[in-house]
Parts: structure tokens; C-alpha cells; sequence
């Protein structure tokens, strides 16, 4: 409420002081939701799918870093408490 009420507020809400610099271009992910004209309209299926792939990419980069932290300490001989 008070954001919207004060100068400060509004150029905060705009985005004109918060570090973007490239107000005039298009994210990536907006134009993956959306398309490049930004005109298509994001179904919630294609949300899911979305969601369903990003959690399995996370997972698996995950399951890589903790087996190369596992392989590390086993060779170093690092003990685990």
C-alpha cells in the first residue's frame, strides 16, 4: 500500500530502479510462455510440463553435484559425521 503511494513506491514497482537495464528486450522465459510476440497465452498444462521439467533438471544436476561431493571425500579420505 504505501509502495503505491509514494514516488519511491511506483518507480520501485516499475522496475526503474532496481538494477534492469533492458527494459525494451524480452526474457527468454516470457517468450517460452508466450512466444515471441508475447501474444500467445499460457495454458496451465504447458505450466506443468514446464514445472515437471525444471524440478527434473534441478534433481539431476543435484544427484551429480552430491555424487562428485561423495567421490570427493571418499578418494580424500574425509570422514563423514
Amino acid at each position: 500500500m504505501v509502495r503505491s503511494q509514494s514516488s519511491v513506491g511506483l518507480r520501485h514497482r516499475d522496475h526503474s530502479v532496481t538494477g534492469n537495464t533492458l527494459k525494451s528486450m524480452n526474457s527468454g522465459l516470457a517468450e517460452y510462455f508466450f512466444g515471441t510476440g508475447l501474444d500467445q497465452k499460457l495454458t496451465f498444462q504447458r505450466f506443468l510440463t514446464f514445472q515437471r521439467q525444471l524440478q527434473r533438471e534441478i534433481l539431476s544436476i543435484e544427484v551429480v553435484d552430491k555424487k562428485i561431493t561423495l567421490n570427493y571425500s571418499y578418494f580424500h579420505g574425509a570422514v563423514w559425521s
